[in-house]
């Protein structure tokens, strides 16, 4: 590739665009050769203003000569005269060949662009007292071209000298998927002005590639390309970031934002974070294999040499998951985001069932409350440094959409944890970044016979922006959780600020329903004809905004906090959608082949369900169990429920028990679903016997 060429000599369409020009084969005279961005993007690659600039300067170049040549002869009379021959030396112009920079071509086009966002600008000129040129260069054409830049940090990812390689495919397969449905830029109500888009650096590309714009492929490619463009690239469309390339980001500053770590405590974190990511990978082995190359590797490496031989992968995952909750408790002293990192994906990790039968107590979302601690003052140091860095700074940017990335993370497990346990909010609650009213969705124009693919590919972004909605939602119902039960504890009575809590929430909810469960149940009912990302997107927020429903739903009924007849009848139509979105989201699902090929290649067992991508299996098994419970609860006592064994409320129970039985493929998910299951049973042991049917033909 031959050297940039300046933006004063680049071709018309890059000029305006404001790109570098490159031609991958010299340009002769006016021979028809295109620059390599004219030729991607099919532009004609004509230089009209090269050519006008050129006459310019030309013309100002002779009338300079002329001025000089006849001040010089005036001057010295005998200069002319002599037997030097200025037009040979002219012919050649040496002289102004050396002198004819572009940088000091003062154009209009060159100062339309704030230096921040003008990387095109190699060097600027400014004219000193003694009316001398001197020339200083801009600091934004250094950041990012660099191999070695601290920008690549951003987009990097997991390699075989950190975690065994299919682990490493399947933790970026797992997390990116998670954290495009519930963290990307349009679900974050942390996010800044500055745009970012999460992948994996390459097995995500074909999956976000073919459905990006052409300015999105472009920033896409560059990753692996050079970054020169970076600063304008980034505020046009968006940095391509990975979870773990954010928190690599972060800790990469430091000592600079006032975070000082000694060798130890580096030492401490990397070993927290590897073992983690380990046994977080581990949870979606097939739970049936036992005698590949990468599980005998895995059981080799586990520290326990006392394994017996009837379950490896579990004893493995047993002390894997052992090892790690060691290293991240003796890292609980350092504060840096990969303790923060390690600390929120071990707080989603399936509890090996073998763990309740320790000596020491398993404590739910055991370091939960500290790693939110340390992430709240991180989060203090590094807007201070971004403070300092200014609005015009590219990497106060990047750190900035860094760190809304991981406190993101760090809220959603918030309210994950105080949803589904007694966990109480660390962090303080944040309205929707939405500023007009929630449109309604509906996909009418599904059509058995035509199908749109735009409608597939709009389906991620409509569940992204239902995902905003939700959390929004969610932290009402966790509010109106909480309050209940500490009313409840101290048997007062209800205050009218409670109850006006919980009609405000009720009122949410509905809001939600309206505006978005129409176009989810559209894509439930069409979910064979969706990609991959659109199906676990819609699947996701389907069934965790069922859970939520059914959360505030037994919350309320548990203490008898539904007295008013419209909120009692409302709370429980509510409750019968949302057991009936449940039950109709599995058996799609189920009715549905598995993605045999693509858990193949990302490292998961080939009979792996869309319903175990999640990044927390217990949240998934959580859902199935709420459900069942609620549909017990809602129909089993009715004097109707009894009519026939094909009645609606057994099928749903039959369907959902089935579900959460194909959880069991995995090893993270055989954890939480037969604790689920041996849960149920205790409780509802003959129903449910009652109601589950088999496919048997003999």
């Amino acid at each position: 590739m031959l050297p940039q060429r300046r933006q004063n000599s680049s071709c018309d369409p890059c000029r305006r665009s404001k790109r570098r020009c490159f031609f991958s084969s010299p340009r002769i005279g006016d021979t028809d050769v295109s620059c390599t961005h004219c030729k991607r993007l099919g532009h004609a690659c004509t230089f009209e203003f090269v050519d006008s600039q050129s006459q310019n300067k030309r013309s100002r170049r002779a009338r300079t000569r002329q001025s000089t040549s006849d001040s010089a002869a005036e001057a010295y009379p005998g200069l002319a005269s002599g037997d030097f021959q200025a037009d040979a030396v002219a012919g050649h112009d040496v002289l102004a060949s050396w002198l004819d920079f572009d940088y000091l071509e003062q154009s209009n086009e060159c100062l339309e662009l704030p230096d921040f966002l003008a990387p095109d600008a190699v060097t600027s000129v400014e004219a000193s007292k003694e009316d001398r040129l001197r020339v200083r260069p801009n600091p934004q054409h250094i950041v990012g071209s660099s191999l070695n830049s601290p920008i690549r940090l951003l987009n990097s990812k997991l390699d075989a000298t950190i975690l065994d390689i299919r682990l490493a495919r399947i933790h970026d397969t797992i997390v990116t998927g998670c954290a495009s449905r519930f963290a990307d830029y349009d679900c974050n109500l942390y996010a800044t002005a500055s745009r970012y888009r999460l992948g994996d650096g390459d097995s995500e590309h074909h999956l976000l590639s073919s459905n990006a714009s052409p300015q999105s492929q472009a920033l896409i490619s560059q990753t692996d390309g050079s970054l020169l463009d970076f600063g304008l690239a980034f505020r046009d469309a968006g940095c391509m970031m990975t979870i773990l390339g954010t928190v690599r980001f972060l800790d990469h500053f430091s000592d600079i934002y006032g975070n000082r770590l000694t060798s130890v405590a580096r030492g401490r974190s990397d070993a927290a974070l590897k073992a983690v990511l380990r046994v977080f990978s581990l949870q979606w082995l097939p739970s049936t294999e036992l005698t590949s190359t990468s599980v005998d590797s895995l059981i080799t490496n586990s520290s326990n040499e006392n394994q017996t031989t009837c379950d490896p992968l579990e004893n493995a995952f047993h002390d894997a998951w052992s090892q790690a909750r060691t290293l991240l408790r003796n890292a609980q002293s350092v504060r840096s985001f990969r303790v923060v990192y390690a600390t929120l994906l071990f707080d989603g990790i399936a509890i090996p069932t073998k763990a309740h039968g320790a000596t020491e107590p398993i404590v739910a979302h055991e370091f939960l409350d500290t790693g939110l601690q340390k992430l709240v003052s991180l989060d203090t140091l590094v807007k201070q440094y971004c403070v300092t860095l200014g609005s015009h700074s590219v990497y106060g940017a990047l750190l900035e959409a860094s760190l809304s990335v991981v406190r993101w993370g760090g809220y959603i497990r918030d309210i994950g944890a105080a949803l589904t346990t007694d966990h109480d909010c660390k962090l303080p609650g944040i309205s929707s970044h939405a500023k007009d009213q929630v449109e309604s969705y509906d996909l009418c124009q599904f059509d058995n016979r035509n199908f749109h693919p735009d409608l597939n590919n709009s389906v991620p972004s409509i569940c992204q922006k239902a995902v905003a909605e939700a959390f929004c939602v969610w932290r009402q119902i966790v509010e109106v959780k909480g309050s209940v039960s500490r009313h409840v504890q101290s048997h007062s009575r209800i205050p009218l600020e409670l109850s006006e809590t919980i009609a405000s929430t009720m009122t949410a909810v509905g809001k939600f329903n309206q505006s978005f469960c129409p176009f989810m149940s559209t894509c439930i009912d069409n979910l064979e004809r969706l990609s991959i990302r659109s199906r676990t997107s819609a699947v996701s927020i389907t069934l965790y905004w069922g859970l939520s429903v059914l959360i505030l739903a037994e919350s309320l009924r548990d203490h008898n906090f539904l007295t008013e007849a419209d909120i009692t009848s409302t709370m429980r139509a509510h409750q019968e959608e949302a057991v009936s979105s449940v039950a109709r989201t599995v058996k799609r699902v189920l009715l549905l082949p598995t993605e045999e090929l693509f858990n193949l290649e990302n490292g998961l067992g080939a009979e792996v369900p869309i319903l175990a991508y999640h990044i927390t299996p217990s949240l998934t098994a959580t859902t199935f169990q709420k459900a069942i419970e609620n549909i017990v609860s809602l129909y089993s006592c009715e004097e109707d429920a009894q009519h026939g064994a094909d009645s609606i409320w057994k099928q749903q129970i039959d369907i959902v028990m089935k579900g959460l039985c194909s959880l069991d493929v995995t090893v993270g998910g055989s954890q939480v679903a037969s604790a689920a299951i041996q849960s149920l049973m205790q409780q509802h042991g003959d129903i449910l016997s009652e109601c589950w049917t088999s496919d048997f033909s003999t």
